[in-house]
């Protein structure tokens, strides 16, 4: 059997750890705010096609990320005479 612990300190990205585990924040209990910085090398950009493509590639990643923080998906199967009034039922 595993043992308990009083209190764990977990990297929180997606809040999944949190949410399969039960486990709640405390009030006041961030330990560290960070930042990720992206280098890449001038001449490896310039001489490598591939290194370019890749570097795009995740910047436009975090990009959606950081963009779609204030968003959510809606999925729902109703029925209407169309796209813009099944909308409208689900706005109102």
């Amino acid at each position: 059997m595993m043992g308990t612990t009083d209190a764990i300190l977990d990297l929180v990205s997606s809040g999944t750890t949190l949410r399969e585990n039960n486990l709640k924040e405390l009030e006041g209990g961030v330990v560290l705010e960070s930042q990720a910085v992206l280098v890449a090398s001038k001449r490896a950009v310039i001489k490598r096609s591939a290194v370019l493509t890749t570097t795009h590639e995740i910047l436009e990643r975090l990009e959606a990320r950081l963009g779609a923080v204030c968003r959510f998906t809606v999925t729902a199967n109703m029925k209407g005479r169309s796209a813009e009034e099944v909308a409208e039922r689900i706005l109102s």
